[in-house]
């Protein structure tokens, strides 16, 4: 079901066409899986971003980022696709050189939908958007 309009699309076919001529960084600062067996955010979404026809664009130049390094320039890439791992200065200055940051929600919906959204269409598809709010302490009564 499409996010922004609440239809149920069909699956389409977009092997090797949603995404053609467009390049795109997937990056996360949490290299390594949490639990043992289960897979990173950038080895689940390297592939389908190749799949779906973009080319995938090498993170090493933002492995390393911190704000004191004297990194100017930058890959060329259209998107990054990140999750909450990525480091606010790095997102300003990505916005500065007017590239699109988003989360994988916005992969996902491109998917279902058939057509790439407006990067901005929806909150959800901010790359800080699955950051939760910090959970009330409770005590218990003993």
């Amino acid at each position: 079901m499409g996010l922004l309009n609440g239809v149920i699309y069909p699956l389409p076919d977009v092997r090797g066409k949603l995404l053609v001529g467009r390049s795109i960084m997937v990056h996360s600062r949490m290299a390594l899986p949490i639990k043992r067996g289960s897979t990173g955010f950038m080895q689940i979404w390297s592939p389908i971003v190749e799949w779906l026809g973009a080319r995938v664009v090498s993170d090493t130049s933002l492995a390393d980022w911190t704000p004191a390094s004297n990194v100017t320039s930058l890959p060329d890439f259209e998107i990054l696709l990140t999750d909450s791992s990525c480091p606010p200065e790095i997102v300003k200055k990505l916005k500065r050189a007017r590239k699109e940051v988003v989360s994988s929600e916005w992969l996902i919906q491109s998917i279902i939908m058939g057509s790439c959204p407006d990067c901005s269409a929806h909150r959800r598809f901010r790359y800080d958007s699955g950051i939760e709010p910090a959970k009330k302490r409770t005590s218990r009564s003993r």
